[in-house]
């Protein structure tokens, strides 16, 4: 009977350990564009757009990152093999995680690139004027 226990907090800290990790790498790859955006800091010769392009390439990167703890997540919720009754508890609190976060994953890694790639063109789609007025 202990040994069950164990494993439950085994299963249960393991997708927690995941989800957690997910999150170390998403919120950062949304905070860094953001934070590019409005700190005044930035390297002589550079525009602030331009700075802002540049942190698409670091959200991506951190984006491609979140989704390892994705699919490590998804294999400990679809294990092979004999799978105990007390897996059914861990199953239903975190079966709906892998696809929302590899959706978020998907928009996040998209929206990088949108920004790395047409970053420094805000000015000619208005969104310059949005943000000073």
């Amino acid at each position: 009977m202990g040994a069950d226990k164990d494993s439950k907090k085994d299963l249960m800290y393991q997708a927690q350990r995941w989800v957690r990790m997910f999150y170390l790498f998403i919120i950062p790859a949304v905070a860094i564009p953001a934070l590019m955006w409005v700190l005044p800091w930035r390297p002589d010769g550079e525009t602030w757009l331009s700075w802002f392009q540049r942190s698409g390439a670091i959200m991506i990167v951190l984006a491609l990152a979140a989704e390892f703890p994705v699919l490590n997540l998804f294999q400990a919720l679809n294990p092979s093999g004999y799978v105990s009754l007390d897996f059914t508890h861990v199953e239903e609190r975190y079966c709906r995680y892998p696809r929302r976060m590899s959706i978020a994953v998907f928009a996040v890694g998209s929206l990088g690139t949108l920004i790395s790639a047409y970053g420094d063109l805000l000015f000619e789609f208005g969104l310059y004027w949005v943000w000073v007025r």
